[in-house]
């Protein structure tokens, strides 16, 4: 199962848990049928936040987090 196809019933307990949800942001992954679905379905808004198109905006890490992700040359 895909992310975009569990997403819905995923939404759904946890509109349930917390009926207080108003709005839901998601990466481009759930752009489209999904978001629509969600928010029709739902009653709630669904935010797909766009990833930037400068790529060396970096990351988070923490102090005590090792970086796993950059790939040194």
């Amino acid at each position: 199962v895909q992310d975009r196809q569990g997403a819905h019933p995923v939404v759904e307990r946890a509109m349930e848990k917390y009926p207080g949800i108003q709005a839901l942001y998601a990466d481009s992954g759930y752009a489209g049928q999904c978001a629509q679905t969600v928010s029709q379905c739902q009653d709630i808004r669904v935010q797909i936040v766009r990833h930037p198109g400068n790529k060396n905006v970096g990351r988070w890490i923490g102090p005590e987090q090792p970086d796993l992700f950059t790939v040194k040359a």
